[in-house]
């Protein structure tokens, strides 16, 4: 369980459970199903006490501020609050100042669970990309000047956010794609103009967005499978976001 502050969502697990419950109010699922279906997807979290305490925590936290709070989330919380069981994992590092802003927070909680809570806020289903390349894939993306451009895939980028390609972008743009495999497992990858974060020039991408209305549909299509790649899925890779992908490329091949 990574910490990383004293705030109820300072905290990796509790971000877990906030964004959870969110994803499934988004499906349609009433509060009391959600809460139903998390208990029993979290029992293994339930049984140990630290995590057990950030659950009814953070769980409470989410359902008040969307205007879902379940009077049993809530007494659950108020208890974690009130025994002090929670805060045992702060006691047991030694620092004072720590358990002090801790407590604090705790104490902010419970005013807000015993206020009224406000009316329930629509909440957006969650979109997550799942892409259904696999590794060796070599994919086309039609570009909006009639060239095309190819991309071979090496990995995935998954997260919360779904299943993204990571990819080489090959040596490729024209106007029309090439059809025999030879062609394209000699196509060598290039490299972007930009470096990343540690000074390496970028080689290696994630494709994917944060809304579907981005998805590139019909501008992509698979040409070849099991094209072994250049390099391998390791970090850093970087994000191209499929919005800006058209305009990504344009510089990229820009003469």
């Amino acid at each position: 369980m990574g910490t990383f502050g004293t705030a109820i969502f300072s905290d990796d697990f509790a971000c877990d459970i906030r964004d959870e419950f969110k994803e499934l109010i988004g499906k349609g699922m009433t509060s009391e199903e959600a809460t139903k279906f998390m208990i029993a997807s979290n029992s293994d979290s339930l049984s140990d006490e630290d995590e057990g305490s950030v659950f009814w925590l953070s769980l409470a936290a989410i359902q008040w501020k969307t205007g879902r709070l379940l009077e049993d989330v809530k007494q659950k919380a108020i208890e974690v609050i009130n025994t002090g069981s929670d805060l045992k994992r702060w006691e047991d590092e030694g620092d004072e100042k720590l358990v002090a802003k801790r407590q604090r927070e705790l104490v902010k909680l419970k005013e807000q669970l015993l206020s009224p809570q406000p009316a329930q806020k629509i909440i957006a289903k969650v979109y997550k990309e799942f892409t259904s390349f696999e590794v060796g894939d070599v994919f086309s993306y039609a570009h909006s000047s009639g060239k095309y451009a190819l991309f071979r895939v090496i990995g995935h980028f998954v997260d919360n956010g779904g299943r993204r390609p990571t990819c080489e972008i090959l040596d490729f743009f024209d106007t029309k794609l090439p059809t025999d495999r030879e062609t394209i497992e000699k196509m060598p990858f290039i490299s972007a103009k930009e470096k990343d974060f540690l000074g390496n020039k970028m080689s290696r991408f994630f494709l994917g967005d944060i809304k579907q209305k981005f998805e590139p549909k019909d501008k992509v299509q698979l040409i070849a499978r099991n094209i072994k790649g250049m390099q391998e899925d390791k970090s850093p890779s970087s994000l191209i976001f499929w919005r800006d992908l058209d305009a990504r490329l344009t510089e990229l091949f820009a003469s």
